[in-house]
């Protein structure tokens, strides 16, 4: 969290988005989901959004049963990161965010 403070706090221009890429990311614990509320709110507290970039289906499951995704909404989980920094899915390009980019995985 304090590095995130540092970059947004040394970016050349106006921080708007942050965008973690959980490509390489299986699985998280309680203090991962901690530090992902922490970090949420406090984006939240000066306007900036957090999206979630490569969510594997294990992740993705993880997030919902955590009680992330009720936290911030499906429409900040993208496949791909540059569907994470636009903001928009190909196939609903035009349409609302609202939609979940990744369909939830099978019930466990």
């Amino acid at each position: 969290v304090t590095r995130l403070k540092r970059a947004i706090k040394g970016a050349k221009k106006p921080v708007t988005t942050v965008v973690i890429d959980a490509g390489s990311i299986e699985s998280i614990d309680y203090t991962a989901v901690e530090a992902i509320k922490r970090s949420y709110y406090k984006l939240k507290e000066d306007n900036i959004t957090l999206r979630f970039a490569h969510v594997s289906p294990n992740l993705h499951r993880q997030l919902i049963d955590f009680g992330l995704v009720d936290l911030f909404g499906h429409k900040h989980i993208f496949s791909t990161l540059t569907e994470a920094i636009t903001g928009k899915t190909p196939s609903h390009a035009e349409e609302s965010k609202e939609a979940p980019a990744i369909p939830p995985g099978p019930a466990h």
